[in-house]
């Protein structure tokens, strides 16, 4: 996982595009990008691989983590939509049934509860509050879901400041004690067309990226988000949550 600053000192922005080619500063994200990219030396991985239903989803999260080394999965739905929470569920039973140890469910969608609605969760402790307050533990975040193996952590109360959360030293040692806890940590995260955080998280986790495509959403939506993701050299993947069960 990258930090904040590289070795020659840029920084990421808020979002990479602009309407004008006027950022020439040090902090200009294209550079952050080239430097991460040089120094984790992703790998190449074959994307949007026609998946039809769950068990082709597992499969090319198995091979996209056999190729990269990669344990983390995110899920986004360009809109809000339950669908995405729920496909998190189905594939986190899928992978369970292939025995693959232990999962891990995270709530990064810091704007709303739609995971915790969609599960018919009492709000708790989340990632938010074991940022914020020293006194809350990781153990006290996790939770057992009624799937053997699966786990879940809420995102915790809805804090003022998002960003700052999210290139928060704590929350990457968080994410590095989840990747030595268990075998696949999958991570809700908010819509993309109306905010920039699943962009920022995507570049600080550097994961498996599954893109929700969701009823209504045009081919023009969905392929410019894939060519911004495509920028971090993520494995991707399109799927139409309506055609899986």
């Amino acid at each position: 996982m990258p930090n904040v600053r590289t070795s020659n000192n840029f920084v990421p922005s808020l979002h990479l595009f602009t309407e004008t080619k006027k950022n020439t500063s040090a902090f200009c994200d294209i550079e952050y990008i080239k430097q991460s990219l040089k120094q984790t030396q992703s790998r190449n991985f074959a994307n949007d691989q026609k998946i039809i239903d769950m068990k082709g989803l597992g499969d090319f999260i198995q091979e996209a983590k056999i190729q990269t080394m990669n344990k983390l999965v995110l899920f986004n739905a360009p809109e809000q939509n339950p669908q995405c929470p729920a496909l998190i569920l189905e594939t986190a039973w899928e992978l369970i049934k292939k025995g693959i140890g232990r999962i891990l469910i995270v709530d990064c969608d810091f704007k709303t509860d739609s995971l915790n609605n969609n599960y018919r969760l009492k709000k708790s402790l989340g990632v938010v509050d074991y940022i914020l307050d020293n006194l809350v533990s990781i153990e006290q975040i996790i939770q057992k879901t009624n799937i053997e193996n699966v786990y879940l952590v809420q995102g915790g109360k809805l804090p003022l400041e998002k960003i700052s959360l999210l290139l928060s030293g704590k929350f990457s040692a968080l994410v590095n004690q989840f990747k030595s806890d268990f075998d696949y940590i999958i991570f809700n995260s908010a819509p993309y067309l109306n905010y920039v955080d699943t962009f920022l998280l995507s570049k600080v986790l550097r994961p498996i990226f599954i893109q929700v495509a969701l009823n209504g959403n045009t081919a023009s939506q969905l392929s410019g988000i894939k060519s911004e993701i495509d920028v971090l050299s993520l494995p991707f993947t399109t799927i139409r949550s309506l055609n899986l069960p």
